[in-house]
């Protein structure tokens, strides 16, 4: 876990609230408790530990507990885990511990992060690792939304090359996850937390007091199961980063380990595409076959998965650089822009190439002008098209959508402050609502099936759930590749899925927010729009919120939604964590009508600010990884509401805090203090 879930390889730092005012505290750090603590380390910072000077403790794991430290002999900040005092005890964990790490050590490729050593010091194990001083996968997807495809495509080429590295030295990492992932601001991508991997000779699965290592969300079934792993469980892992990267959500959601582990081995996950249009067909079936349950037609290496990766990409014409990544690092706002600019004029283009053609290319036609429109819904011509040929299009026959799609990129947030091509968000956010209706209608029925009537739902003593208009999208023909290139087919008698078994909405799309719902909404038809003879309700937020109805949460972190429900009375709110609540106590809803409720949490915000202050040593503040031109001491700098990421910086000092989260609320101050120390060597 060197690094996992902190920016820059710091923990989080803690909040006291006081009144209208956030104070942070500072001081030593608690050890994990009696049961994790190692010997030698305690609970005070700045200790000595052989030939490493300890400076923060930056985490705690099952296994061992993680500090930032200083490599004495050659002045250089580490990551080092220690292992706690129990393990210990067990021979035949500390004899593992140390074969497996002497064999990660071995490993050297720019695409894992390098052990530096490891030993014991005053009977304690510890390894000791590369600092990358960036950014984990999982904390940036929440700072600034999930990148674009294509960015997200390249970072998982390099993760890819890193784990073809390590099988190819018996080395299953077993915990592949977005917090294990490190994007350093060189762009190039690094694979943490080799240190207590499996060897592929060995036979059984390593655990710690009988629970597996790993993380559930992202275990293979057979990792789930207890059986045995090989490298192929780590390309499955791998496949559920690159769906939630893609879809915005998770392959396999569950409310529990046990829920979510049964999701796993019995269901399939929807096809990405109807979780992100941008998702072509070919990227469709690399996922997918990264995600099939048998690992005999799954992918065989992780070097067969890079190959087909790097064939998307080159049909897409981007530079298969780590230049590419770190430009988006340094701007990840101005080069999304610049992709998705692209990426809609190719559609438009193809749109146009197509209506040109005539009838016998309509669908094509429509399909290309929807993801144009999903990419830039405020522009009048191409919703003017797609109007136009839909009214032409024969009753019955194809795609009607267009008044959806999903959230643009990687189908999560954008980034934060991010200009849109995209006015609103549109099916995935759509989706989002068809998932929260089934728990406010009840939704008792098969999953597609239609609604009940609002007559029939009163009977029954509570609601029909709303039919939610949700597109069933449909691959977007990709230009001609640059070389003659294609994808590995797969094991010999597996049979790709096809167009309308992969597009054909089985679920409504849900994107990673959502919550779990007992059964999906109906896909609103036109005898499910007689039938319920309801009325639409559209709502949009700025910045984005939680929907609550009639005081059930329908779905978290929305910006736009649309849906159609029965005529009556509700309560809506919205909800941010960090500018508060706005409610419309009664929003009256009328068949055939439709009601429109937005609100700008920005225009009525009373401002928040800033206090950093330093152990009188002036130091440059540093706000969301890039530098202002305020020194320390500073007060009431004024500072959006959100969640930031503070540090300071001064050359030959090290801040003892590292960096620090501040959850910046509207109205508040927060008040963070940093203890600088002078940076010495041998």
């Amino acid at each position: 876990m060197c690094c996992a879930g902190r920016p820059g390889g710091y923990r989080r730092g803690t909040a006291k609230r006081a009144g209208g005012r956030t104070s942070v505290r500072r001081g030593n750090v608690p050890g994990p408790g009696p049961a994790g603590a190692p010997i030698a380390i305690g609970r005070a910072m700045n200790l000595d530990f052989g030939g490493y000077q300890i400076l923060k403790k930056i985490g705690v794991g099952g296994m061992a507990t993680v500090y930032t430290a200083l490599q004495k002999s050659l002045g250089r900040t580490v990551v080092l885990k220690t292992m706690h005092e129990h393990l210990r005890e067990d021979p035949t964990f500390v004899a593992r511990f140390e074969r497996e790490a002497r064999a990660a050590a071995a490993m050297s490729h720019e695409n894992i992060v390098k052990i530096i050593d490891y030993g014991i010091v005053d009977e304690t194990w510890y390894i000791a690792m590369e600092f990358v001083d960036g950014w984990d996968l999982k904390k940036w997807i929440e700072l600034h939304g999930s990148p674009p495809v294509e960015i997200g495509t390249l970072i998982l080429c390099d993760v890819c090359a890193g784990l073809g590295h390590a099988h190819a030295h018996h080395i299953i990492h077993r915990d592949i996850k977005p917090a294990n992932v490190m994007l350093a601001p060189t762009g190039v991508p690094k694979i943490a937390d080799f240190g207590l991997a499996k060897q592929t000779q060995e036979s059984t699965v390593l655990t710690v007091h009988d629970t597996m290592i790993g993380t559930v969300p992202y275990m293979s079934p057979e990792h789930a199961t207890g059986q045995h792993v090989d490298e192929r469980s780590d390309i499955f892992s791998l496949g559920v980063v690159a769906y939630e990267l893609f879809g915005g959500r998770r392959p396999f959601p569950g409310s529990s380990s046990a829920s979510v582990i049964n999701a796993i081995v019995t269901l399939e996950p929807p096809p990405l595409t109807n979780l992100n249009p941008l998702v072509t067909e070919d990227l469709h079936r690399v996922v997918s076959r990264m995600l099939h349950k048998d690992p005999a037609k799954r992918y065989q290496s992780a070097d067969a998965v890079r190959k087909d990766l790097e064939a998307v990409i080159d049909q897409w014409g981007v530079r298969r650089a780590a230049a590419m990544i770190a430009e988006y690092l340094a701007e990840p706002e101005r080069v999304s822009a610049s992709l998705q600019e692209r990426r809609f004029k190719e559609h438009l283009n193809r749109a146009l190439q197509f209506k040109s053609m005539g009838l016998g290319k309509i669908d094509d036609a429509i399909l290309e002008f929807e993801r144009a429109h999903y990419l830039a819904p405020e522009n009048a011509d191409v919703a003017r098209n797609l109007d136009q040929l839909r009214a032409k299009k024969p009753c019955g026959s194809g795609a009607e959508a267009g008044k959806s799609g999903s959230r643009p990129s990687g189908g999560a947030r954008l980034p934060r402050g991010k200009t849109r091509l995209a006015a609103l968000a549109a099916a995935g956010t759509l989706a989002a609502f068809a998932a929260g209706w089934a728990i406010l209608g009840g939704g008792e029925g098969a999953p597609g099936s239609a609604a009940s009537g609002p007559e029939t739902a009163a009977n029954e003593g509570r609601r029909a759930a709303p039919a939610v208009h949700v597109a069933a999208p449909t691959p977007i023909p990709a230009p001609p590749a640059r070389e003659e290139r294609t994808l590995d087919p797969g094991p010999r008698g597996e049979t790709a899925p096809s167009r309308d078994e992969a597009t054909a909405p089985k679920e409504a799309p849900r994107p990673s927010a959502a919550r779990e719902a007992p059964a999906a909404p109906a896909v609103e038809t036109g005898e499910s729009r007689s039938a319920l003879a309801g009325g639409s309700l559209e709502i949009t937020a700025k910045p984005s919120a939680t929907f609550v109805v009639d005081g059930r949460v329908i779905a978290e972190d929305v910006g736009a939604a649309s849906l159609l429900f029965p005529p009556g009375s509700y309560e809506v709110r919205l909800e941010n964590p960090y500018y508060g609540t706005k409610t419309w106590s009664a929003v009256q809803i009328v068949s055939n009508e439709t009601k429109t409720l937005a609100h700008d949490f920005t225009k009525e915000a009373k401002g928040s600010f800033l206090t950093v202050v330093t152990n009188r040593i002036p130091a440059m503040i540093w706000i969301d990884g890039a530098p202002t031109d305020k020194w320390t001491p500073q007060r009431g700098l004024a500072l959006a509401p959100g969640l930031h990421r503070i540090t300071v910086k001064k050359d030959g000092f090290v801040a003892e805090e590292g960096v620090v989260e501040a959850a910046v609320r509207d109205g508040a101050t927060v008040d963070l203090s940093f203890t600088l120390q002078e940076i010495t060597g041998p």
